[in-house]
């Protein structure tokens, strides 16, 4: 478990530290970049894909979270960022990220993605208690936790592994 919490701790420490001494005021879209790179790095899908399409609603909200990703180094599985227009082109991706301006949306995705192998990660409170298999939470002063729905993750086909769940702050 040591060796897991330090690499989050370094890809925190980098993306805070990057954009603290650029000036930028992004640290905190960075960091979830961040945290949402280790999701997908910790979590494995059947068949074991080459590649990972990373979805997220088109957003037009400056420090939006997939826009950082781009820049992130990566390990395989390769991610792909991708923005739907609609949520009818779930079929197209493997992990699904849904901001908090569209959290009110959570069980139209849910609908629209039953029986297939989609990670789904939101950043709100509540997330996971709801059917989200990740949900990134503000913890306060400039910290994030996160909540793990193994139930909803294992329905998906999705295995997360073991390591990761013993950092989430709940798993249901």
């Amino acid at each position: 478990m040591g060796w897991l919490r330090r690499f989050l701790a370094i890809v925190a420490a980098c993306a805070m530290g990057d954009l603290a001494f650029a000036g930028e005021p992004l640290a905190e879209e960075r960091l979830k970049a961040g945290f949402i790179s280790n999701f997908i790095q910790f979590t494995r899908w059947p068949g074991n894909p080459a590649s990972i399409t990373l979805c997220g609603l088109e957003s037009h909200l400056e420090g939006d979270p997939l826009s950082h990703l781009g820049a992130m180094d990566r390990r395989a599985p390769v991610l792909v960022v991708r923005r739907l227009k609609s949520l009818g082109e779930l079929h197209a991706c493997r992990a699904f990220f849904l901001d908090t301006a569209n959290a009110a949306r959570l069980p139209a995705v849910l609908d629209a993605s039953a029986k297939q192998p989609l990670l789904i990660i939101t950043e709100f409170d509540g997330g996971a208690p709801l059917g989200a298999a990740l949900s990134l939470v503000a913890t306060g002063g400039g910290r994030f936790g996160f909540d793990v729905n193994l139930t909803a993750a294992r329905a998906a086909g999705l295995d997360i592994n073991a390591r990761l769940l013993q950092l989430a702050r709940r798993v249901y």
